[in-house]
């Protein structure tokens, strides 16, 4: 799965008040493991395209 750095800030968060940090740890481990992928979106990738 692909996620922009935001995504996966706000997931950490989320995921460790709710769910608690054993959680958090394996959502991480899920990013270095290579299963989540963070992608950085550039100006192309806008879903605000004029025209």
């Amino acid at each position: 799965m692909l996620v922009t750095p935001y995504v996966l800030t706000e997931c950490c968060y989320l995921v460790g008040k709710y769910l608690g940090a054993e959680a958090e740890v394996n959502l991480v481990e899920s990013v270095v493991g290579g299963d989540l992928v963070q992608v950085f979106p550039d100006a192309r990738d806008s879903l605000w395209r004029s025209g």
